[in-house]
């Protein structure tokens, strides 16, 4: 159209093989525009001539303008994969441990557990140490009764192990379990709250997402179930084991001798070092994989050459000191026993930095998701009354919002009248099936809202003067109130027709009424 007149009419094809007409030449001024946006961003498609015609070409132009947006995105998307993500903050621990301040309970029971557990292993190697010494002893009586009484203490301590294990693990578990339950809960009521282009973001697809819930908060579990375990369990060890292998003076040089040469064996078997080896084997050439390989079994052959000789040497040293008579035979099997089972433990412990180190990691992104602050917080007072909503938008949120509550008596104030005819209809539709099964007053000055009511109740100076379905009213004819009104609204509406009618028939140029001064309308409008 323009100044009010049909120029134009056809299908897309057809209009644009008309290269002189109005279609072809606005079509032309929005690819240059495209074109620019295209150039300035340096998208992959590319705009042929404006001259060129053809339906084909001309598709193809508006392909290129769409490409060249994808492809910026895609450049953009890339870019931001490019760059290094920012370290997360090192979480605290003091944080991780008061989400499971409601099971304070199950982890002073867990812990008790782990610490009598921690103990059981010295133990163990306290009586195994006594029960080698009574071997040497000459009266076969004694060696009967002690050996019934370390016997019994062997029983005692596997029915205590399996009773502390059960506690350990049940109440180290139910932690767990909790912390994991109220992570995915507190996590996933704070990404309901951000905003919609969070979500946008690659690193925030619905797949990440369902994956951070499921990984992080379980790997958080292990941390703080299985972990936090075997932590206070292993100092429990140690701290026992160093109270029982080092209460005899004479014996200290012994104990300060294994537990060196153990550090050094632990060091040369690490788990990282023999996978960084193995990593640099797959990645490297054949010639710097064999020479790697054979590093690594270099390695593995001193450790275990250390750990025998470091018995060796242990065993002959203490033999000397019990040739000397500075210890007896009891105290050095007593002190090797506990100072190896301890070592052991201490190298199990090793073994479970790097779950550690995940586990610090899927703590430090919970914690990332839940310190995130929304940028449209949906518990902001001033989304209640939005300043920079139109009539027609505000009246559209607050119907969503009393559908959304569900409520059992639902009032209607004018609650279309801000609508356009089209959003109007389709508003009314949807109110029309949410009032079924409940009770609805509607307020309206447009009828055609309320002829579907059960009951239509028909207010004249605040004094109700008819009441009754749509149909009923009708029927009063020309005496009635409401059919009065429906009388005046079809007159004003035929008037309006007529109006349209007659400026078609004038050939009225278009115009825009702004207030109180008419402006005429350019081509455009």
């Amino acid at each position: 159209m323009q100044y009010g007149e049909v120029k134009e009419l056809g299908s897309h094809d057809e209009l644009i093989a008309n290269e002189s007409g109005l279609y072809t030449s606005l079509v032309r001024l929005q690819q240059t525009r495209d074109s620019r946006e295209t150039t300035e961003v340096g998208g992959t498609g590319s705009i042929s001539a404006a001259g060129q015609s053809s339906s084909h070409s001309m598709s193809r132009r508006f392909s290129a303008a769409s490409r060249s947006s994808s492809g910026r995105s895609m450049g953009d998307a890339e870019n931001d994969n490019s760059t290094d993500k920012p370290k997360l903050p090192v979480p605290s621990f003091r944080r991780l441990l008061m989400l499971n301040a409601p099971e304070w309970k199950q982890a002073l029971m867990g812990s008790f557990s782990a610490i009598v557990f921690g103990g059981i292993q010295p133990a163990y190697a306290y009586a195994m140490g006594s029960m080698i010494s009574i071997y040497f002893l000459t009266d076969h009586n004694e060696i009967k009764d002690k050996t019934r009484t370390y016997a019994l203490i062997f029983v005692g301590l596997a029915v205590l192990s399996f009773l502390i294990n059960i506690g350990q693990h049940y109440n180290f578990g139910a932690m767990g379990e909790y912390l994991t339950k109220r992570v995915r809960e507190q996590m996933l009521a704070k990404i309901l709250t951000f905003e919609i282009g969070w979500f946008d973001r690659d690193e925030n697809s619905s797949g990440a997402i369902c994956s951070q819930l499921a990984k992080d908060a379980n790997v958080v579990r292990s941390l703080v179930g299985d972990r936090m375990a075997l932590v206070i369990q292993t100092v429990s060890a140690v701290l026992i084991a160093c109270t029982m292998g080092l209460a005899q003076s004479e014996s200290s040089k012994l104990a300060a001798e294994a537990v060196s040469n153990l550090r050094t064996i632990t060091a040369f078997s690490s788990q990282d070092r023999i996978l960084r080896l193995f990593d640099q084997a797959q990645d490297g050439p054949r010639k710097e994989s064999i020479r790697q390989s054979w590093f690594a079994g270099l390695g593995l052959g001193t450790s275990m050459s250390l750990m025998t000789c470091t018995w060796a040497l242990d065993f002959w040293y203490g033999g000397r000191l019990m040739a000397e008579h500075h210890i007896t035979a009891k105290a050095l099997f007593q002190t090797f026993m506990i100072l190896v089972s301890t070592g052991r433990v201490i190298a199990d412990a090793g073994s479970m930095t790097t779950d550690l180190a995940k586990g610090a990691d899927a703590v430090a992104s919970v914690f990332a998701v839940l310190d995130r602050e929304t940028e449209i917080d949906p518990d902001n007072p001033e989304g209640y009354k939005p300043e920079k909503l139109k009539g027609g938008q505000k009246q559209r949120i607050a119907i969503a919002r009393a559908i959304l509550k569900n409520p059992a008596i639902l009032l209607l104030d004018e609650a279309t009248s801000a609508l356009d005819s089209q959003s109007e209809k389709v508003v009314q539709e949807a109110l029309d099936r949410v009032m079924v099964g409940r009770t609805s007053i509607v307020v309206a000055h447009r009828l055609s809202t309320i002829q579907n009511c059960d009951q239509i109740t028909v207010l004249e100076k605040g004094i109700v003067v008819e009441k009754g379905t749509h149909a009923s009213l009708m029927a009063k004819g020309p005496s009635g109130t409401y059919f009065g009104l429906m009388k005046t609204i079809l007159i004003n509406l035929q008037e309006m027709i007529g109006l349209l009618q007659l400026a078609w028939e004038l050939g009225l140029q278009s115009f825009v009424v702004d207030d109180d001064h008419p402006q005429e309308g350019s081509a455009d409008n």
